[in-house]
Order: structure tokens, then sequence, then C-alpha cells
């Protein structure tokens, strides 16, 4: 067994192996993810997973929000009627004559 491994106690290897599973992730792919970059990929490998881009998450939550009560199904159907609507004049406040 590697020394290194004979260092680390039960209490802690079970406190890693908690914290990896909580992300789903293996003990040694936790570790590695712990480790500094290199080559600009963590643990010497490519990365696995891409960070999270909170920011880009937020926005999309925010317009699910605001479409949430939208009459439109998103169905194409509901598309062209719009389209033909918008071209007939009702964006201007005219009635649709098709």
């Amino acid at each position: 067994m590697n020394p290194i491994l004979e260092d680390i106690k039960p209490e802690t290897a079970d406190q890693l192996a908690a914290l990896a599973k909580e992300r789903g992730l293996s003990v040694d792919e936790y570790l590695r993810s712990l480790l500094p970059p290199a080559n600009g990929h963590a643990g010497g490998e490519e990365a696995k997973t891409p960070p999270r881009n909170e920011a880009l998450l937020a926005v999309i939550r925010k317009t699910s929000e605001r479409l949430k009560d939208m009459p439109v199904s998103g169905s194409t159907e509901d598309t062209l009627k719009m389209i033909r609507e918008a071209r007939a004049g009702r964006m201007f406040g005219y009635e649709p004559t098709e």
C-alpha cells in the first residue's frame, strides 16, 4: 500500500468520500479537482465538466419566469399564426385580414 494512503485517518477518508459523493465524483476525481491546474486543466488531465456559468443560468431562470404565462405553446403552428398576424398589421393595431 502507498505510505501516503496509510497516513490518512479513517474519519478523513469517510469525509472525503461523502464530499465526493455529494458532487457525483469518485474520491480520486474529487481529490484531483482540488489540485492546482496543470497545463490549464485540473489534475493535469482534461476537465471532465466545464464550470457552471451562474450568470447565464440566472438569466435563463429569469427568462423562464417571464415566459411562464405566455399564451404561446411554442409550436410551429402558433409561431406561424403570430407571424401572419404581425404581417397583416396586428402589431400596429389592425385586425388580421386572413
